[in-house]
């Protein structure tokens, strides 16, 4: 069985995509376009509940959104293709750094770059709000 890749461009699915190229496993990718607020739509919520793109169909069936957890998943199922460093070394704890830190602190700052009505009122919206 395959895993589905449920992305879109300008997404968090690319970093994913290329770790399940890199390991060699079989993926299908499906298109959730972000500009046509897919996503949110009924039939990607009843497929991933959180509405969070990208997310990971696994072979045995559950759905996993969150990047940084989709790349752990395929690093630790595809041991041979050396997506990380050895466990338990120096190496592997910097590498765990840098991948929480980019979740935590440098994607949520690129979701707003690219998506700032998602996070700022209209101007209509501040004068009702501030009369």
């Amino acid at each position: 069985m395959n895993y589905v890749l449920f992305g879109d461009k300008r997404s968090g699915a690319f970093a994913v995509e290329c770790a399940l190229s890199e390991a060699g496993a079989p993926y299908e990718f499906r298109s959730v376009s972000l500009e046509a607020n897919e996503q949110r739509s009924p039939e990607y919520l009843a497929i991933n509940p959180s509405g969070k793109i990208p997310a990971l169909k696994l072979p045995e069936g559950p759905v996993i959104p969150e990047s940084l957890a989709l790349l752990l998943i395929i690093a630790e199922r595809y041991p041979e293709a050396n997506l990380l460093p050895r466990a338990g070394s120096v190496e592997r704890a910097q590498c765990l750094r840098w991948l929480a830190f980019m979740a935590s602190e440098v994607y949520p700052m690129v979701e707003i770059s690219d998506y700032p009505e998602r996070f700022a009122m209209e101007k209509t919206e501040v004068l009702k709000a501030n009369p």
